[in-house]
Parts: structure tokens; sequence; C-alpha cells
């Protein structure tokens, strides 16, 4: 059941010290997942069968979506450059996005929460989660660099804490969220830029990710995020439906809560 009342606002103030702190943890653990990867060299081949599951119709997250020109400009530059690297697969364009909710599967059959939920859930989802960002205010996220995730190459995001606070934010007024991603992994701010398309060219990849890793691919504004259903089929996904939440555009800049890694 979702939840009516959510806990009042506190100040919507950011201190940097906080901002700082959140952010050096996003670099501490991209570091990690870096240094894996240089020691075992080693990429997932993308395959849909993986998501050709009985009844699911549709993935739902809740996403900060790349709109600006300039950085999708920079991001777009950034793949294509790497066109001579033989697994990579860059994604559509418009799949550019920074993860705030890990994604769930929407079924026509039984859910299984928080992974699967029902289908249209995200119907009864999207009021509870506007009232739960009222008086958050808009902040920045800085993209900074490139690393290898096992499954996909990302861009760095750091947003100074402020993911991790709207994801507590709307957990509370929806507790049927996934708080990690399928692997029990939690969240970490990024924007997949490729997924991987063969085991060749892995030491390409690592000699050409080893150049960008700390590259500037500019600064996004973000002003709402977006509730997005994408539809399956056969592993394959197809339309998007974004639905958008807004931030408050006269609220001071809203306060992460650093303590709390969800």
């Amino acid at each position: 059941m979702l939840k009516k009342s959510l806990s009042p606002d506190r100040p919507s103030i950011q201190s940097s010290a906080e901002a700082n702190a959140a952010d050096a943890d996003t670099r501490e653990r991209h570091e990690r997942i870096w240094q894996e990867f240089l020691q075992r060299p080693a990429v997932f081949v993308h395959d849909p069968r993986s998501l050709r599951i009985p009844g699911v119709v549709a993935m739902l997250t809740v996403q900060v979506q790349v709109s600006d020109r300039s950085v999708r400009r920079r991001l777009r530059g950034v793949v294509e450059g790497l066109r001579d690297v033989l697994c990579v697969e860059p994604l559509p364009e418009d799949h550019l996005h920074m993860t705030v909710v890990p994604p769930a599967l929407l079924t026509r059959g039984q859910p299984r929460p928080p992974i699967i939920l029902p289908d249209g859930f995200e119907d009864q989802a999207l009021k509870p989660m506007r009232e739960a960002v009222r008086g958050y205010g808009p902040f920045e996220v800085r993209i900074q660099g490139l690393n290898v995730f096992r499954d996909v190459l990302v861009a760095v995001a750091y947003d100074g804490g402020h993911s991790v606070e709207l994801r507590r934010r709307l957990m509370e007024a929806v507790p049927q969220l996934p708080q990690k991603y399928w692997n029990m992994l939690r969240p970490l701010p990024h924007i997949s830029l490729a997924q991987f398309c063969s085991t060749d060219g892995v030491t390409q990849l690592r000699d050409a990710v080893i150049q960008l890793r700390d590259v500037y691919l500019g600064t996004l504004r973000v002003t709402r995020v977006y509730l997005v259903r994408s539809a399956l089929r056969d592993g394959l996904f197809g339309e998007m439906k974004k639905r958008a939440i807004a931030l408050s555009p006269k609220a001071a800049r809203g306060e992460p809560r650093i303590g709390r890694s969800w």
C-alpha cells in the first residue's frame, strides 16, 4: 500500500561539506570498480534473453534525464571516439539518464515486490512521488570521467548526494520501490553510454578509458526527475512513457542526507 503521509520537510539547505562528502564517496566507489576492471579486464555481453520473463511487459524507474544539448553532444562525442573499440555498442541517445530509483519490472502475472510489481503500478505511485519532492529545490550534477562496469560503459556523475535524498523521500512515499539493483548493488551515480556486444577489444577499451578517466563532460541543472515506463517485448525495449516529477523552482537547493546509503 502506498503511504499517504510523509514526514515534514527539513530545511532545504545544502552544506558544501555534505556535498563534498557525498561526491568523495561516489569517487571512491567508482575508483574501486575501475581497479577491479584493471585487475580483471572482462565485460559481460548484453543478452536480451535475460529480460524475457513470462508476464513482464515493462520496466519502471525514476531518472534524471540528460536533456542539456551541450552535455548530450559531449557524451555522444566521447562514445563516437570509441567507435574502433570492437566490444562497444552505443546506447540510443534518448537512453541517456542518471538513475535515481533502481529499476523494477512490471508484470501482468504474479508480482514479486520489490523487483516485479503489478502492471499499472506507476499510475498509483505518481501522485505520492510528486508530493514527496514538494519543497525540494533544483540541483546540479557534474559529469566527469568514464568508468567500466561489467555490463556498461558509463560516465561518472557527481550530484552532491541529491539522488540519495530524493530516493529516500520517494521510498518513504512508495515503500514498494526497490532499494537496490537486481544484482543487490546499491545505486551509484552514473550515466550509461554503451553496452558490450563482444568480449573482443577489451584491451582496447581499457587503454581508451585510461585516457578519459577524468575528462570533464559538462554540468546538468536538474529541475525535475521522471517516472519512466519502458515497454518490454521479447527482452527488447520499446516505447517509453515519461511522467515529470517537478522539483520546486522557488525552493533552496535540496539538502542531501549523507549518512544513509540508499
